[in-house]
């Protein structure tokens, strides 16, 4: 069995990532962004494996890179540099607003 909690944050974690809306994702799913949002936030006791896949599909994933996402990010958070690079890709490209 596997863990839909995990697995519907690290939905929610690509999908952030691509910024797409739980509206897109919905409409590609071809259901209401309320079933949706209970989908990705582990609501839902049950998600079919088509709809797991549809949702990698849509998303451009593999549907075995989902399990992976979460301990990708932990990485990418330990490294110390990657708080800065808002403001260095700023910096280096002129722009005077700082990121957000």
């Amino acid at each position: 069995m596997y863990n839909i909690e995990a697995i519907a944050t690290d939905i929610r974690d690509v999908r952030l990532y691509k910024n797409y809306s739980q509206e897109y994702l919905a409409n590609k799913l071809k259901i209401s962004q309320n079933a949706y949002s209970k989908i990705e936030y582990g609501h839902t006791k049950v998600v079919t494996l088509e709809t797991l896949r549809t949702i990698a599909e849509v998303l451009e994933i593999d549907l075995i890179e989902i399990e992976n996402i979460r301990e990708d990010a932990q990485v990418i958070n330990y490294i110390p540099a990657v708080p800065e690079l808002p403001e260095v890709i700023c910096y280096a490209t002129n722009n005077l607003e700082r990121a957000s």
